[in-house]
């Protein structure tokens, strides 16, 4: 069953506050931000007595809500409708959830998604959490994880540490789909940083982790955070130390990789064995991303860079625009090195799965072998012959052909 299209929104009121998801974080008419002394009050006024007729005009106009919702939005998918039946619904009793989900049933299909009550079940666990769970554990499988979503992203509004505890008793494929994990970390996220992380304590290592994570992505954009954050990365443990340096060091290269890369010894920073080389992977995006500047940092810093990987940012742009970068190539003082070392790997393509293809695929690589041939023979025409006569004689003459006229 995919995921109600009003979920997401529900979920975003545990996350920010304000903007397009503000109709969700419960505030007062004024705009002033909700609190769990308000969520109380709204409870409290809740339970306050009614005479019968109150009651029943109450439930009525509760009633009257959703059908003018079901009418105005039968496929669940205008989100403005919903705005303005969340607008009535979020001042909603206990009493008129119960009876609107009464009368309207917990139904949903693949196809047909019950906003509705998915409102309903936000707004009764922002006023009794343990009800709505009480009657939402009580739907037959798959109902039951369906409607805990709004449920468990209301009361990690009011209360994360009881709705955290409560989905630990969940199966872990359940914990799992509701996304209890991230409601947890994204609620600590609006805490001052020591208060997270101690309060982060004893929970799933993935939310500290999400948490650092979140820190160091923050904390990228400015020295005086990064010296910030690297300085609280001291206090932690040597995996979370590890994650989060990692993370910074990504994340800072994304915006700035000469930055990153010419300061790297400093970091003291070493990759986990049997895990990629983070820093050959900041390399590799940047060549992926700007092959021209990459390359360009890679000869002022030759020192910095591998070969391989100046031959692999090249062999990248040749895959996106062969022109410029055979271009870039030829107006280079020295473009021996580079032009020999694809030309070697063309051959060693064509030789390993040549036979594969047919000969326009054959004729398409020899084409490129021998302008890179052309580039190595021009600039260094010994090295050249040298490695060309020992290769078999039938690659030898495709590859140096009219090597003179080629491109």
């Amino acid at each position: 069953m995919r995921s109600s299209r009003i979920y997401p929104l529900l979920l975003a009121a545990l996350i920010v506050a304000g903007g397009s998801a503000g109709y969700l974080l419960g505030k007062p008419k004024d705009g002033s931000k909700i609190t769990t002394a308000s969520i109380a009050g709204d409870a409290t006024h809740a339970s306050e007595p009614k005479d019968a007729s109150d009651d029943a005009s109450s439930k009525k106009a509760a009633l009257s809500v959703i059908a003018k919702l079901k009418a105005d939005d039968p496929t669940g998918r205008d989100t403005g409708k919903q705005i303005a039946a969340w607008e009535k619904i979020r001042g909603f009793t206990v009493e008129e959830c119960l009876a609107a989900l009464d009368a309207d049933g917990e139904k949903a299909t693949p196809t047909t998604q019950n906003e509705a009550a998915f409102m309903l079940y936000f707004r009764l666990a922002e006023l009794d959490p343990h009800l709505a769970l009480k009657r939402a554990g009580g739907l037959a499988s798959p109902l039951d994880g369906h409607f805990m979503r709004p449920i468990f992203a209301a009361w990690f509004r009011k209360d994360p540490e009881a709705a955290y505890s409560e989905a630990s008793k969940l199966p872990d494929s359940l914990r799992e789909n509701l996304r209890i994990t991230e409601m947890m970390y994204s609620t600590l996220l609006s805490m001052p940083p020591d208060e997270m992380m101690k309060r982060a304590e004893g929970k799933d290592p993935e939310v500290r982790q999400n948490l650092i994570a979140a820190m160091a992505e923050l904390s990228a954009r400015d020295p005086a955070q990064r010296d910030a954050f690297l300085k609280r990365l001291e206090g932690y443990g040597g995996d979370e130390r590890y994650y989060g340096m990692r993370t910074l060091l990504r994340t800072w290269a994304a915006k700035d990789p000469a930055a990153v890369l010419e300061n790297w010894d400093s970091y003291q920073f070493q990759d986990r064995p049997g895990q990629g080389t983070t820093r050959d992977e900041i390399i590799g995006r940047w060549a992926f991303k700007n092959a021209p500047e990459a390359l360009g940092w890679m000869d002022t810093h030759p020192d910095k860079v591998q070969f391989s990987q100046q031959v692999d940012a090249f062999r990248r742009w040749t895959d996106r625009d062969r022109a410029a970068a055979d271009q870039w190539l030829e107006g280079r003082a020295e473009p021996q090195a580079i032009a020999a070392e694809m030309v070697k790997q063309k051959h060693a393509n064509l030789l390993r799965s040549g036979h594969m293809y047919g000969e326009q695929y054959k004729e398409k690589h020899f084409d490129q072998a021998r302008g890179y041939y052309r580039v190595w023979s021009k600039a260094d025409p010994d090295g050249a012959a040298q490695w060309l006569s020992g290769i078999d004689a039938a690659s030898a003459a495709s590859i140096k052909g009219n090597a003179d006229e080629s491109r």
